[in-house]
């Protein structure tokens, strides 16, 4: 929503291309769409502390398809960060107690 105003000054004759309507309906309808009623749907099986921890690794699959179907190269800056994620998931998930029902207790009032 913020970049709509951009699409006044860019030149959208591509859209009126086939080429460029199957792009434009792949990145709305696959990519977008599709992958976000999958996740959705996904949310509804696993528990909310695994649903979480999931989330907060969505990232690193981000990085590692970047390293392995673009050629996108590792440094360490990059290595220091995955390090960083890694271990702050382990941390997350060592001795965290989830009952059956996926559901964690709620604090109550001191």
């Amino acid at each position: 929503m913020l970049l709509s105003p951009l699409l006044a000054a860019s030149d959208l004759g591509w859209l009126t291309e086939l080429r460029g309507i199957a792009v434009a309906l792949e990145l709305g309808l696959l990519a977008t769409a599709a992958a976000y009623v999958l996740f959705a749907r996904g949310l509804t099986a696993v528990p909310v502390a695994g649903a979480a921890t999931l989330s907060l690794a969505e990232p690193l699959t981000g990085g590692l398809l970047g390293v392995l179907m673009l050629g996108e190269r590792v440094g360490l800056a990059v290595l220091l960060g995955v390090s960083l994620v890694v271990g702050r998931l382990a941390l997350d998930s060592v001795g965290r107690k989830t009952p059956p029902d996926g559901r964690l207790e709620e604090p109550g009032p001191d």
